[in-house]
């Protein structure tokens, strides 16, 4: 069930660039676009990203021990193994099996719509050959709940441009067990379209706020049960 609540900001949009700080030694390269997320208590791991000049990251997978604050670039046969070049992407990881989903984005200018699996035991990749309404997606949300992944939002990869590209409202949940992607039924007020917003599980309530539809910058929060 959606509950919303909030307001929602129109601004105009503007450009804005800042200069980034070579990498020191051991470090990733600048970049943006790019999906992070804890694998363990103590250990994050980066994937992808687009760096200077909008190039793809080359050095696209890292590992970062937080106790250490050590960066440490993933071994050369798991990164040749990884989707590469992706940017836009989401990286959700299953505390209970251990794996990273790796969803959407965009890869050298193409729709990117495959689930990969990173096994974080192994430090092995798996391409799913899901079934289903499979989503084409990117800067989307993704949580994972019950052992499936959640998706929301985003918008459809080169259709235009950010400013103007058109955007999705609908949830779409991938099913692991049996590969697949369905659209559950619910209820109440859905949340406008967006794309660049926030999507935080909390006990069995996900919680959807802010993102931007076209030139219109929202601050909403929206809640489903």
């Amino acid at each position: 069930l959606f509950s919303p609540a909030g307001k929602e900001v129109e601004s105009v949009l503007s450009d804005c660039s800042q200069a980034c700080a070579l990498p020191s030694s051991g470090s990733p390269s600048p970049r943006w676009c790019h999906a992070m997320c804890l694998c363990d208590l103590g250990t994050a791991v980066l994937i992808g990203g687009e760096g200077s000049n909008q190039q793809s990251c080359r050095d696209a997978l890292w590992k970062l021990e937080i106790d250490s604050d050590l960066w440490l670039p993933v071994g050369f046969q798991v990164q040749n193994a990884m989707p590469s070049c992706l940017h836009g992407h989401t990286a959700t990881y299953d505390p209970d099996t251990k794996r990273i989903y790796i969803f959407g984005g965009i890869r050298e200018d193409e729709d990117y719509s495959n689930i990969y699996i990173l096994d974080t035991v192994t430090w092995k990749w798996l391409l799913v050959a899901a079934k289903g309404r499979i989503p084409v997606l990117t800067y989307h949300s993704a949580t994972i709940y019950h052992k499936e992944l959640f998706v929301f939002g985003g918008t459809f990869p080169r259709k235009a441009s950010l400013a103007v590209a058109p955007c999705s409202n609908v949830l779409h949940v991938f099913n692991p067990e049996h590969e697949i992607w369905y659209q559950p039924i619910s209820e109440g007020e859905k949340p406008q379209p967006r794309l660049g917003h926030s999507a935080t599980l909390l006990k069995n309530k996900l919680l959807i706020f802010g993102g931007r539809r076209t030139s219109l910058y929202l601050s909403d929060m929206h809640i489903l049960d």
